[in-house]
């Protein structure tokens, strides 16, 4: 949000909700996402010749989910930020735990027990697990449920917190 250029006061003096305003912030995110995944899975195919032995409908299933959830977190860290300098920052720190304790670089399982339970918040872990197990093993949603449940609920808690840290001044 461009606090530092007053488009926020511009925004705040229209009669939008602020669950309209978070919604039309993550809608860009949702639609970039969505095409970067399925693009992604034809470069794999066309290049690599890389397929998912599951479905693909879960792959993008996942993807929607996960992408929700970060573009909520990503709004949560803006509204609490004076500028877009400092939620970048703040970003770029969440983004280095979330890959360093995803199982993305180092198995989860290879990880000390405390570590393996912090694990569980974060969001990354999830989809990474999902992926493979779709890619790789075919999962059926059934089978992917341990990953999903959690997922889900991370992104409506990030939604609701989202749509609750912005506040409209009249």
């Amino acid at each position: 949000m461009k606090k530092e250029r007053g488009t926020i006061e511009q925004i705040n003096v229209t009669p939008v909700s602020r669950i309209e305003f978070i919604l039309s912030k993550m809608i860009p995110y949702w639609t970039g996402g969505i095409f970067i995944v399925g693009f992604s899975m034809l470069l794999a195919w066309k290049i690599h010749g890389v397929t998912p032995v599951g479905a693909v409908w879960l792959v993008f299933l996942f993807n929607i989910v996960y992408i929700f959830t970060i573009s909520s977190l990503g709004l949560t860290i803006s509204n609490y930020s004076d500028n877009m300098r400092q939620a970048a920052i703040v970003m770029f720190f969440f983004i280095v735990i979330f890959i360093l304790t995803s199982g993305l670089l180092a198995p989860v399982i290879s990880m000390p027990h405390c570590a393996q339970e912090v694990t569980r918040l974060n969001p990354l872990r999830y989809i990474i697990t999902a992926m493979r197990e779709i890619y790789l093993k075919g999962s059926s949603l059934g089978e992917l449920l341990p990953q999903f449940v959690p997922l889900c609920i991370y992104g409506a808690q990030a939604g609701i917190w989202a749509v609750a840290s912005f506040r409209k001044n009249y």
